[in-house]
């Protein structure tokens, strides 16, 4: 993930991580700069006791 966002990084794409790996995903989003990741997806569905919060 963090060879992609170095690649991406170069060209100035952004991107936006999702997947299975929720805290991956944030983590990988707070060492990058936000104009690069501007957003972060993750699936309610797994996350049903958290959504009211």
């Amino acid at each position: 993930m963090m060879n992609i966002c170095s690649l991406a990084s170069v060209y100035d794409i952004p991107r936006i991580p999702h997947g299975e790996s929720f805290a991956a995903n944030i983590h990988v989003t707070a060492d990058q700069s936000q104009a690069l990741i501007p957003l972060v997806e993750y699936l309610v569905k797994w996350n049903k006791g958290w959504q009211f919060f």
